[in-house]
């Protein structure tokens, strides 16, 4: 991929959308008493559409799996399977880059929810807030069915889980089956239909709904990663890609509307995660507006926006309760909200994560060394 191509910005927008929904919309709905304010102030289509948002806002995570099985291939699997990257090297980037915000953000909302839980006898949206709880926490075992009782602290951060075990399986796969990978993953992504379809869902750690949305997602963007990269070996014309997309999303439309999705969470990572993905690549007028900076700038703080948003959403329920100032179904306050949000994550990206993610590579350097420090 070229150095001035804008498919990059364009994933690093879809995971700023994703976020955005994710916060701003499903969480603030969740976390605030139901309160839905945005519909109040738009015409009858967008009202429609951000309701959608808000019952269905939980499915954009799905993008955040799909796009990082996506990368993951894009970057690593060629270089792992000619043992060019140590599992320690890579183990202790993909850690770099996800724990110590976790952990920042897990005391934020430990000590916010203990505070809340003093002053109201009760917790804030998530309980299992116990010692139990936050040593499996902090180990980035978040939600592990059959050992904790579901999510604790910083409840969103139940994706570290998921990720890290993606991550960890990505690389044995990538380095044990080799020209087998595409195959291998199909069998992942077919154990997560599994998990996710089953019902009742099973709770054997790392078989539970949950992991089954994170392997479906993730291996399911390996596999488009694979594909598009032998449609480019064929030189596949753009447009025939960008229609396949456009085509995916109207058949997941229409099944949607007319009652004909069967589990909603499968259908969208098949048609819609696939979808959106081949027309923000290969769609040229969709990709140069999603390479817009600020969508783009978004992206770059999604991690961020995701993480604090929890920890930021008890701070002004706490606010609130000891000065009943907020309305949380008033469209001011969800703006005052948003620009709050939205300043903790930009100045947590621009300023903390850098000094978190340096001081943490050190430790891991001195205490861990890796066995081959090949450079990737």
């Amino acid at each position: 991929m070229a150095a001035n191509d804008n498919r990059l910005d364009a994933l690093d927008a879809l995971k700023g959308m994703a976020a955005l929904i994710i916060a701003y919309v499903y969480h603030y709905k969740n976390d605030f008493y139901n309160c839905t304010p945005i519909p109040q102030v738009l015409p009858g289509f967008l009202q429609k559409s951000v309701a959608f948002l808000y019952q269905y806002g939980y499915l954009t995570l799905s993008v955040f799996f799909f796009l990082s099985g996506y990368v993951m291939y894009a970057a690593y699997a060629g270089r792992i399977a000619r043992g060019e990257v140590a599992f320690g090297v890579y183990l202790k980037r993909r850690l770099v880059r996800v724990m110590p915000l976790f952990w920042v953000t897990t005391l934020a909302a430990w000590m916010l929810e203990w505070y809340y839980i003093y002053r109201t006898g009760y917790a804030f949206v998530i309980g299992n807030n116990d010692l139990h709880h936050l040593f499996f926490h902090l180990f980035g075992l978040q939600y592990i069915a059959g050992v904790t009782e579901g999510q604790s602290f910083n409840g969103p951060g139940w994706f570290i889980t998921a990720i890290l075990v993606c991550y960890v399986l990505f690389y044995l796969l990538a380095k044990k089956t080799k020209q087998y990978l595409p195959m291998a993953c199909l069998g992942f992504v077919l154990l997560g239909s599994y998990l996710v379809f089953r019902h009742p869902y099973l709770t054997t750690p790392f078989l539970d709904v949950s992991m089954g949305q994170s392997y479906l997602g993730f291996f399911l963007g390996v596999l488009t990663a694979w594909f598009l990269q032998q449609a480019a070996r064929a030189k596949e014309k753009e447009w025939k890609l960008a229609a396949a997309g456009a085509v995916l999303l109207a058949v997941w439309l229409f099944a949607f509307f007319f009652g004909l999705l069967g589990n909603e969470q499968t259908t969208f990572i098949y048609f819609g995660c696939t979808g959106i993905l081949l027309v923000a690549l290969f769609a040229k007028p969709v990709r140069w507006l999603l390479s817009r900076k600020v969508l783009v700038w978004l992206g770059k703080i999604s991690f961020s926006v995701y993480l604090w948003n929890f920890p930021v959403d008890l701070m002004f329920d706490l606010v609130n309760r000891r000065f009943m100032i907020f309305d949380f179904n008033s469209v001011a306050v969800w703006l005052l909200h948003l620009a709050v949000s939205l300043l903790v994550a930009a100045a947590s990206w621009r300023w903390l994560e850098p000094w978190l993610a340096g001081r943490f590579a050190r430790f891991l350097e001195r205490y861990f060394p890796a066995a081959d420090e090949r450079v990737e």
